[in-house]
């Protein structure tokens, strides 16, 4: 990733530079709004070239993790990922 634009406790975006060949040139944005007592994290990653099975699943996943994140943040409980290897 390539930080593209950083605004101290307001911004950041990045640049996908090396990766999956799907996130190639795909961007990443980080928003914080302050609303009453509570900040508003508004992400976005962008500039896909097509809506394809792999950008559905990074969808859903990304927003798996934000809400573990929000959760951890709030509580001290989030949902990590557990890679579950198979019994041979």
């Amino acid at each position: 990733m390539m930080i593209t634009d950083l605004k101290e406790n307001k911004q950041i975006k990045w640049k996908c530079l090396k990766g999956d060949p799907e996130w190639i040139d795909t961007t990443f944005s980080f928003n914080l709004e302050k609303s009453d007592s509570d900040t508003i994290l508004r992400f976005c990653h962008g500039n896909w070239r097509e809506a394809t099975d792999f950008y559905a699943s990074c969808n859903y996943h990304w927003g798996y993790y934000l809400g573990s994140l929000k959760k951890y943040c709030e509580d001290g409980k989030g949902n990590p990922f557990i890679n579950k290897k198979k019994s041979e």
